[in-house]
């Protein structure tokens, strides 16, 4: 298997197909011809041995030395190397001519010269450039008359015979020249149609390369923008959060100091700037948690949700205890998945849950899990005061409110982080409500590899 595949690699580098493109038809035509070198030789050397045997006890003495010379023209193109391609298809067409001629000249009409010449056609359309694809069928055409010419003055070494006759040479030679104009004709038409797809093929690739260097610019953008990002995330963590902290502590020691002479205006004042800082650092620190989802890197681990939903819980303790809330979940899923953006979003929910409670009713929550087409679909039900169909979108957008920052506290972006982490997990979120009904948000985990 070695010496087979040594041997057509060292054709293949005599035809040098590594220096012609791929995606020109001149490329597909010389490689035709290289695989039809590398089966012809040892095919060739095959039947050159019964071929010689037989011919030499015929007599017939020319044909053992035809046969000789094809298989050494033969080898020559496929292992000189310093023969040009154009000249190594030459000789190989000539090679074929020169045996069907040879043919019909010793054995006549009844030997395989016709189908020597139609295979000549044929390997002439095939390896070369299609403006010359109608020369072979001229040639068979000239080579036919001229044999017609040599029938009627008997000068083939032919036995007087009644099939040796120009009307019986005709009536075989016209389909070889029939065949050969009509394959001269289409064969062409196939490269063409081949030649105008790889055509298409590269001017699609030239386009998908261009496409890529735009989008690898374009991720080299995102890249920059991320790294001013996580500045900017540097900035509101650190430098935006040391004012906001000396206006509060300021704040605080003026209504220390000075409360006692301040009337109720004044201490209203000091509350609504106290408060307003406050929230600003809130928002900061929101606007801090939003922009560093997309950068965080998690490992995934088996996560169980009730222990998650114990953690949060105790996290929201003071708020469940003042509103006599009920939190509810039972056979909760362990899943293989990261645990950190799990955490974010359960404790956005409860504590969606927790501050739009109806004024009416305790808060009443149900979290719970059911596995549906390859995934687990986790639901948050609260009984708080529900929301309208026509604001489903609305409420997973970055600073929009459907209430007054006066009825309910809060910087607008919980919903909306949820949102950005499922977006960046891959994962669906979706809420089902009815004003005053309370809502029912779900949204979709599938398993990270195996799953308990």
């Amino acid at each position: 298997m070695g010496i087979w595949k040594r041997y057509k690699q060292h054709i293949k580098n005599n035809f040098c197909l590594d220096q012609i493109p791929i995606n020109d038809i001149y490329y597909w035509k010389t490689r035709l011809f290289a695989n039809a070198i590398i089966y012809t030789l040892p095919l060739s050397l095959i039947a050159y041995i019964p071929g010689v045997y037989y011919s030499w006890r015929l007599g017939l003495y020319s044909l053992v030395l035809i046969d000789t010379l094809a298989v050494l023209l033969i080898f020559l193109i496929g292992f000189l190397p310093t023969l040009s391609l154009q000249l190594r298809k030459a000789l190989f067409v000539f090679c074929v001519y020169f045996i069907a001629v040879t043919f019909v000249w010793l054995i006549g009409t009844s030997g395989p010269g016709l189908l020597y010449m139609l295979a000549a056609s044929y390997f002439c359309i095939l390896i070369f450039p299609n403006q010359y694809a109608f020369y072979p069928a001229f040639i068979n055409l000239a080579i036919c008359l001229l044999t017609a010419i040599i029938i009627s003055m008997n000068i083939l070494p032919w036995k007087e015979s009644p099939t040796h006759n120009v009307s019986e040479w005709f009536a075989v030679c016209t389909n070889l020249i029939f065949l050969g104009f009509i394959s001269s004709a289409l064969i062409p038409r196939v490269f063409n149609s081949l030649d105008r797809a790889l055509r298409m093929e590269q001017e699609m690739r030239i386009e998908r390369d261009r496409q890529n260097l735009m989008l690898e610019k374009t991720l080299e953008d995102l890249k920059v923008k991320n790294q001013e990002l996580e500045q900017f995330a540097f900035i509101a963590s650190h430098d935006l959060q040391e004012p906001l902290r000396m206006i509060t502590s300021f704040l605080g020691q003026i209504e220390k100091k000075y409360g006692d002479i301040l009337d109720d205006k004044g201490r209203q004042y000091i509350y609504f700037a106290s408060d307003g800082a406050k929230r600003m650092r809130q928002i900061i620190l929101d606007l801090l948690e939003y922009s560093r989802i997309d950068q965080a890197r998690f490992k995934s681990e088996f996560v169980d949700l009730g222990l998650l939903m114990d953690e949060i819980c105790v996290l929201h303790s003071k708020v469940i205890e003042e509103k006599s809330a009920m939190i509810h979940y039972q056979d909760l899923p362990v899943i293989h998945h990261y645990r950190a953006p799990l955490f974010q979003v359960l404790q956005n929910l409860i504590s969606n849950a927790l501050k739009y409670s109806h004024p009416d009713r305790n808060p009443d929550i149900t979290v719970s899990a059911i596995w549906r087409d390859k995934a687990w679909i986790i639901s948050v039900q609260d009984n708080g005061i529900g929301i309208e169909p026509a604001y489903f979108d609305k409420i997973f957008v970055l600073f929009e409110r459907l209430h007054s920052k006066h009825e309910y506290g809060g910087t607008g972006m919980g919903l909306a982080i949820v949102k950005k982490v499922m977006d960046s997990l891959q994962e669906r979120i979706w809420v089902e409500s009815e004003n005053g009904q309370g809502a029912v948000f779900h949204f979709t985990i599938e398993p990270i590899g195996s799953e308990v």
